[in-house]
């Protein structure tokens, strides 16, 4: 009788280890899972950039792309986001930006004017490149009007950029239009409440100091 029990404990014993086997399968596959979440999504962005350049929003169909790819290198991703560069002339823009920027921070601003005028030139609809050239524009003492248009322009493009607004603020009392001003540098307070420098401007503007 006593065989029995030792084979009984070392059957339930194999049955206890494969079933923490099986737990222990299960719970790896789970963690595996978000690659298939990310593939699967890969392939909704991949549907929904197309549906967009189709519908001619070239610039919204690269961002979808740009994103498929980061979640899935597929080669007809990437074919897509290679076309959809060569549409809204984003690869003739990236080496614009770089230069512009590398102009801005030698406070070269006319050189910075120019790449930053040639990039929104190619790409209209980046509000970011529209608030770099009214930054620059304002800097190299260019026309105020056509800085104050750039950069409201690009606070409409990009609603939720704290930095647009502050550089529109920026605009606004150069040229002394305060009351815009003031609620220019409230917008990208609101945006980024801990925004030192459109603090600082808001005081200025209250206190005058």
């Amino acid at each position: 009788g006593e065989v029995d029990i030792a084979e009984m404990l070392a059957t339930e014993r194999r049955k206890q280890r494969d079933e923490k086997r099986e737990a222990e399968r299960l719970a790896r596959r789970k963690k595996r899972n978000p690659i298939i979440k990310r593939i699967q999504q890969a392939k909704e962005l991949y549907a929904e950039a197309e549906e967009l350049h189709e519908a001619g929003k070239n610039m919204e169909a690269l961002r979808q792309a740009q994103t498929a790819l980061t979640f899935d290198p597929r080669p007809e991703y990437e074919a897509l986001v290679e076309t959809l560069r060569t549409l809204t002339g984003e690869q003739k823009v990236a080496p614009l930006i770089k230069r512009g920027i590398a102009m801005e921070s030698l406070t070269r601003w006319d050189e910075a004017v120019e790449m930053f005028t040639e990039a929104v030139r190619l790409a209209p609809e980046r509000g970011d490149l529209r608030i770099r050239l009214a930054f620059n524009q304002l800097r190299s003492r260019a026309d105020l009007k056509e800085a104050t248009n750039n950069a409201n322009r690009g606070a409409q493009l990009c609603p939720d950029d704290p930095e647009a607004h502050f550089i529109l603020g920026l605009c606004y009392e150069e040229a002394g239009v305060e009351k815009s001003a003031v609620r220019a540098y409230r917008k990208a307070v609101e945006l980024k409440p801990n925004y030192k420098e459109a603090k600082k401007k808001l005081r200025s503007l209250k206190w005058g100091y």
